[in-house]
């Protein structure tokens, strides 16, 4: 069996729900916060410390009718979004079940929407998490 990963056997899950209905693609990333320590009298960093370490999740999609983030819940629509619960995002691999990235504690950070004549209108999603769960894909 083959064994390389490819987007066509990773699955999303939003909130413990499979997202699938036109997305394109799922970027996660991890900033370590990484800060130079020098000084004067030396152009080169003496050390390299963590700082803040924050965790984004950035996806977009096709937009499908009644499955766009919006109307999903997913991303905020009014003044409600202020006091409502975080989400989990999850990266599954298809294959065998494990999951590749498990995100905890998002926000919804950013939303945009394009608009084309020809071509499948779509949607981009930024998100923000407070954790990344450690998991073994």
């Amino acid at each position: 069996m083959k064994e390389t990963l490819t987007g066509n056997r990773v699955l999303l899950k939003i909130k413990g729900q499979l997202v699938g209905a036109g997305v394109q693609s799922v970027e996660v990333q991890d900033d370590f916060g990484l800060q130079d320590v020098d000084g004067l009298g030396s152009p080169f960093t003496q050390e390299l410390v963590v700082g803040k370490i924050s965790h984004s999740f950035n996806m977009s999609q096709y937009r499908v009718s009644g499955a766009d983030l919006i109307s999903l819940g997913y991303v905020p629509n009014d003044d409600a979004w202020l006091t409502s619960g975080d989400l989990e995002l999850e990266v599954i691999d298809n294959v065998n079940g494990k999951t590749l990235e498990l995100y905890t504690g998002c926000k919804a950070a950013s939303h945009s929407r394009s608009y084309q004549k020809h071509v499948v209108c779509g949607e981009n999603a930024s998100f923000r998490a407070l954790s990344k769960s450690s998991v073994t894909g």
